[in-house]
């Protein structure tokens, strides 16, 4: 089964932007919690989704899919 891993790595790094942006509007909550700790997973899983993003992006340029 083919499967068009842009769109997947794209999904994934919209989603914890999203998380992410959910994360920063329950700020009080989290602190209140100790729980602030996810947003830097948030921050990280949409990082490492660009940088995934970016080097498909080069592989693809290259010719190698």
């Amino acid at each position: 089964m083919r499967v068009d891993a842009w769109r997947v790595v794209l999904a994934g790094t919209v989603a914890w932007c999203v998380a992410g942006i959910v994360g920063l509007v329950c700020w009080s909550w989290l602190d209140r919690h100790h729980h602030l700790e996810w947003l830097w997973t948030c921050a990280v899983g949409a990082g490492l989704g660009l940088l995934g993003l970016a080097l498909m992006r080069r592989h693809r340029s290259k010719g190698r899919l």
